[in-house]
């Protein structure tokens, strides 16, 4: 059961928890991230979500849910870790963008990261619970995958990402 930290539309603590999947009230939101891994070839790391997850068997970036207490940040580097065994160095770590997104069923506040690193694909360590695959694809293959429906669809910054990583050049 995770217990998540109760934010207000601009971001700022309210002082009040919720478990995991419980419904927030009217101008209640939670803290996710999304995480973009990229290496020096300009390839992004992307993983497969397990089949018993909500959009299961779909490509996505790395995430999850910020804990009661702990920062975005941090969240990034943990989530990183326990999905694909990957160390980050948290200073290494861009906060790209900052979102609120408000649906008929949830309110979220998502912090978009982007870390660089070199970590070839055999050397994850998958968690099979969250993720059944992973794989290094250069941002065409990933705007394909989009189009053909095989990739979340849910990245409204997803071409601004890419023009970002462009101007990236990052000596490991």
């Amino acid at each position: 059961m995770e217990i998540l930290d109760i934010y207000d539309r601009d971001k700022h603590p309210t002082g009040k928890t919720i478990l995991r999947g419980r419904r927030l009230r009217r101008g209640e939101y939670t803290l996710m991230v999304h995480v973009w891994l990229y290496n020096a070839q300009g390839e992004l790391l992307i993983q497969k979500r397990a089949q018993n997850k909500s959009y299961g068997r779909m490509w996505a970036a790395t995430g999850g849910a910020v804990l009661a207490g702990e920062g975005s940040r941090q969240a990034a580097v943990r989530e990183t870790q326990e999905e694909l065994g990957i160390c980050l160095v948290p200073q290494e770590g861009v906060l790209f963008r900052e979102l609120r997104v408000t649906r008929p069923h949830f309110s979220r506040l998502v912090d978009v990261w982007i870390f660089p690193t070199q970590v070839l694909a055999g050397e994850l360590k998958l968690q099979s619970s969250e993720v059944s695959q992973a794989m290094w694809v250069d941002p065409g293959e990933l705007d394909r995958m989009i189009q053909q429906g095989r990739f979340l669809n849910g990245y409204p910054y997803f071409q601004e990402l890419m023009d970002y990583l462009k101007t990236q050049v990052w000596v490991g």
